[in-house]
């Protein structure tokens, strides 16, 4: 499914969806927020309801007690303070009655506290305007005060009823106010903790597949490089995808530009080796006087001429082993090789090169060892390690080959001559496909730069390894093959 989903996408995926997150818990929190934001206007509506409750009563008791003293003692100071109280009383209740739980159920009861209020003040009022007559006679009246008391407890009562609620939020205004606390710092850490794990769990959701696709197209680049088949192309419409369409497209036109070259060279060597080896031939007939007596001059361009020959055939030579190894079609026979005989053939076909420069060539003596090769092939490697050492060794020295157990199981052959040594920047290079070592102090002798590699080529093939070493002494060549066991006594 995400395989048809861009990169592109998929990075707006991993911003998007955690913003959305985190809006949602925003969303919440803001909630939260404006539910505990009512909750504390209630309670602070409440507890102003109860204040007001409170000084209607106060004044109410004020009034209802300066009623009374001005009854006993006449004095206008209690008079005026009953007017005054029962004023505030009945203005305090009018701002009161607005604020008072309007329900269905309330609505009698506020009614009938609004009918009490206006009696207590008809009482009060009566008291007083009756002591100003000079009326004393409801003083020995034992019911209208009892009267006026209850109306006054009635009204205490009324207001318990009506303010219960009110009651209960201001004594649990600071509960409230902790559980609104602790519900918004608890959706705070639910929210940043979900929003860091939907990213955590996007982020490896998204980089996993990545990785895994990116790990699949560097698997095929390590598979090209080795010549192992690359497999199929990945599924999907996103850039790895199209990345891995054009990669295959590549290896495509790589392989079909291979199979040009392979029959290009093939074509092209075949046609070249067999004149020139007629050629050779001939050259060779002349040499022997086939065709009548040659000068010393013309002995002299006859044997620079062959020497030319025989370069180019064995450069066109190398080039079709090259072209064998890499399609595969090159057949080793594998079986008991004598090292003795090996160094032998390849002493022989380098002799004159090293007579040319009076280099001698050390061979170990009554050498009984037997390894697990190609014989021609082997030889071959030799010719190619001997060659290279003549060529980069001066005049009058030596070169060296001698055996070593290294490693249970395989002989080790050393090739060490006493040249100008490798560079080691060319080191680790001196194995691949036309790599060539120059040297200002040495006379180009040409060579295509394909002896070392088909020779690490075959070695490998012969399931042994071969590697070099060189300094300032010189260079050095072990080739590792697999023993025949047991090793001959005379090793």
């Amino acid at each position: 499914m995400f395989n048809n989903v861009s990169i592109r996408t998929k990075g707006i995926l991993l911003v998007l969806v955690p913003l959305i997150a985190q809006l949602v818990f925003i969303f919440l929190l803001t909630s939260l927020v404006r539910q505990a934001e009512s909750q504390i206007e209630e309670i602070e509506k409440a507890r102003v309801v109860i204040e007001r409750a409170n000084y209607v009563l106060r004044k109410v008791l004020d009034a209802t007690t300066a009623a009374g003293g001005y009854s006993y003692t006449g004095n206008v100071m209690f008079r005026e303070g009953a007017q005054r109280s029962t004023n505030e009383a009945m203005a305090a209740y009018k701002n009161l009655a607005r604020d008072l739980p309007q329900t269905t159920d309330k609505k009698e009861l506020i009614a009938e506290t609004t009918n009490l209020t206006k009696s207590w003040q008809r009482v009060v009022n009566g008291f007083v305007k009756k002591i100003e007559e000079g009326d004393t006679s409801f003083l020995n009246d034992v019911q209208s005060f009892y009267r006026a008391g209850v109306v006054v407890g009635r009204l205490g009562s009324n207001f318990d009823t009506l303010l219960g609620e009110q009651h209960k939020l201001t004594e649990q205004s600071a509960s409230l106010k902790a559980t609104s606390k602790k519900r918004v710092l608890t959706l705070l850490w639910l929210g940043l903790v979900a929003n860091i794990s939907i990213t955590i769990a996007l982020s490896l959701f998204f980089s996993r597949q990545i990785a895994n696709r990116l790990s699949v197209l560097m698997k095929k680049s390590s598979n090209l490089a080795k010549g192992v088949p690359i497999g199929q192309p990945l599924g999907g419409k996103d850039e790895i995808a199209r990345l891995d369409k054009v990669f295959h497209d590549m290896v495509s036109s790589l392989e079909e530009a291979h199979r040009k070259r392979a029959e290009f060279v093939s074509v092209v060597s075949h046609e070249l080796k067999s004149p020139l080896t007629a050629a050779h031939g001939t050259i060779s007939l002349f040499q022997e006087g086939a065709f009548g007596e040659v000068s010393e001059k013309g002995e002299r361009r006859l044997r620079a001429l062959a020497a030319d020959l025989s370069r180019l055939i064995v450069l066109i030579n190398e080039l079709l082993d090259a072209e064998r190894l890499e399609s595969g079609q090159f057949d080793l026979h594998i079986g008991k090789v004598d090292l003795a005989r090996v160094f032998d053939r390849a002493d022989i076909s380098v002799g004159n090169l090293a007579e040319m420069k009076d280099i001698h060539i050390v061979i170990p003596e009554e050498c009984r060892i037997s390894v697990e090769a190609d014989e021609d092939r082997l030889v071959q490697v030799m010719i190619n390690l001997l060659s290279n050492a003549i060529k980069f060794s001066p005049a009058n020295s030596s070169i060296e080959i001698y055996l070593s157990l290294e490693r249970s199981g395989f002989v080790t052959i050393v090739v060490a001559d006493h040249g100008y040594g490798i560079p080691e920047e060319k080191l680790e290079k001196i194995f691949e496909r036309y790599t060539r070592v120059r040297r200002e102090t040495v006379v180009d002798e040409g060579g295509s730069g394909l002896g070392l590699f088909i020779s690490k080529a075959l070695i490998d093939a012969m399931s042994g390894t071969i590697r070099a070493e060189s300094d300032t002494t010189g260079s050095r060549f072990y080739v590792e093959l697999p023993a025949v066991l047991p090793l001959s006594s005379g090793e």
